[in-house]
């Protein structure tokens, strides 16, 4: 018979958890040897496994609920794969998930099967593509075989008529006129085609030419920059992107940037492809498009919402911090256009800083030993008032030399001045190796006024991956604290 354990007091741990009353206790609802031997078997049966599951599922419920519901806080792959199943292995004496749970993996299913279908789309569309090519090229084909099988016949149609009609001297000087004339139309046909291989040879030739190109003196030093130059700025221009960030139908800020592989900034990116620009160039919360002016630059498509941002829009101060914005691409890429995927680990830490002069508005002197750079975006000339006359962005490969280092906010190397409004995002290379260092964001105010060097200058890319790398860490984008505003603007 259940009685009180009079005088026994259970272990307070265990008395919260564990304790059923088997005898009957006015104080307790449902309290009785009958009601206790059932609760008795249900913590018996209890899949504690499947419990704590549950409970670890509601928290990331809960944090994506109170993150506005995110889609970066869903769960996708194999994390979702092993969601679904434990869901479907709910015992029958488990309590039911809450409605949500279940709203966060109906959310977490939902965007899986989108990024499945744009891919399967993007395969598809490949494959239609490669399928055209290979038909166009059959048809080609079959159709010099039957132009050639039609020549053949007409010319021992030729040989048999001369034949039945001419004899004698005759007959072999119609034989050899008719050869002659249908040996003529061949060796046209094979000059066309000849021709026709030429021109694609001496494309690639131009594209792969290595040609050096000498920089005059600058100060005491004249340098030159490495032979491959050519070719680094006509393969990278695939990827180079004029961004345009519209506000009701109209252009408000315009500037440039480039197309990465996720994983050459950080690994759990993988093989995405992100548009890499200015911070301040691509505010969020607008509507964003970009073109590229080297595939296709009537073409636009359209951007995504900030996948990761230097520094806050709260706390920006123009020119300092990481002035740097990583977008999501939601539109299709234009065929042709390739991604920058040799980046630099250049580290200026120990670069002297540039000695600025009026301001800010020039430097006095180079610090740096001389290093070639390339900038490699848009650029213009035109001053940008109205809204509604947007001004064109030219495709500009612009020569540069490191100077040093300047700290705001975060270190930013500084180079010779080079490129005009338009440029903010643009991708800056080592024109010794073919890497991109840098993004470009800052540059002098107003032109040379023969007290100093005009500059430009912008983040590293090292600087930028161990930013990225600290906020994965973290789970959070870095603060970069407020500093003064410099004398130099933005591109």
């Amino acid at each position: 018979i259940a009685s009180p354990l009079e005088g026994a007091t259970p272990p307070e741990r265990l008395r919260q958890l564990n304790y059923i009353y088997f005898y009957s206790e006015l104080s307790v609802p449902d309290s009785g040897f009958g009601h206790g031997l059932g609760k008795l078997d249900s913590a018996l049966n209890s899949d504690l496994e499947w419990l704590r599951e549950q409970s670890k599922m509601l928290l990331q419920a809960a944090a994506w609920q109170e993150k506005d519901r995110d889609p970066d806080r869903l769960i996708r792959g194999s994390l979702l794969k092993e969601a679904e199943a434990w869901l479907a292995s709910r015992p029958v004496t488990a309590p039911d998930i809450t409605d949500l749970q279940r709203a966060y993996l109906d959310a977490s299913r939902q965007a899986e099967d989108k990024e499945a279908e744009v891919i399967r789309r993007q395969l598809a569309e490949r494959e239609r593509l490669l399928a055209e090519a290979e038909a166009a090229q059959q048809r080609a084909q079959e159709a010099q075989e039957a132009r050639e099988a039609a020549q053949q016949r007409e010319a021992e149609h030729a040989k048999a008529v001369v034949r039945r009609t001419l004899v004698g001297l005759g007959a072999s000087l119609v034989l050899a006129a008719i050869a002659g004339w249908f040996g003529w139309t061949a060796e046209i046909r094979n000059q066309e085609l000849i021709s026709q291989k030429s021109k694609l040879s001496l494309a690639h030739q131009r594209l792969s030419t290595e040609m050096e190109l000498r920089i005059a003196p600058f100060g005491s030093k004249a340098y030159a920059i490495p032979k491959h130059w050519y070719k680094l700025a006509t393969t990278n221009a695939a990827s180079i992107g004029f961004i345009e960030v519209r506000d009701q139908g109209k252009v408000r800020e315009l500037g440039s940037g480039f197309v990465i592989t996720g994983k050459a900034l950080h690994p759990s990116w993988g093989d995405e492809k992100l548009f890499v620009t200015a911070q301040h160039i691509a505010i969020d919360g607008e509507d964003r498009i970009v073109r590229f002016p080297a595939i296709s630059g009537d073409r636009a498509t359209k951007l995504g919402k900030q996948l990761w941002v230097g520094t806050p829009q709260d706390q920006y101060v123009e020119g300092q911090g990481i002035d740097i914005s990583i977008l999501r691409i939601e539109g299709r890429l234009p065929l042709g256009v390739k991604s920058v995927d040799a980046v630099s680990d250049l580290d200026i830490s120990e670069w002297k800083q540039v000695e600025f002069q009026n301001n800010g508005d020039t430097v006095k002197e180079a610090v740096a030993e001389p290093m070639p750079l390339l900038a490699l975006g848009g650029t213009t000339l035109q001053k940008w008032e109205d809204p509604a006359k947007m001004p064109t962005l030219s495709l500009t490969l612009s020569l540069s030399k490191a100077l040093g280092r300047a700290h705001q906010g975060a270190d930013k190397i500084i180079f010779t001045d080079s490129t005009t409004i338009g440029s903010s995002g643009s991708p800056v290379f080592d024109a010794s190796n073919g890497k991109v260092v840098a993004v470009l964001q800052i540059g002098t105010l107003a032109p040379n006024s023969g007290s100093g060097l005009d500059f430009s200058g912008g983040t590293t890319m090292r600087v930028l991956m161990e930013a990225i790398r600290k906020s994965f860490d973290l789970e959070t984008a870095p603060i970069v604290p407020k500093m003064e505003s410099s004398s130099s603007t933005l591109r």
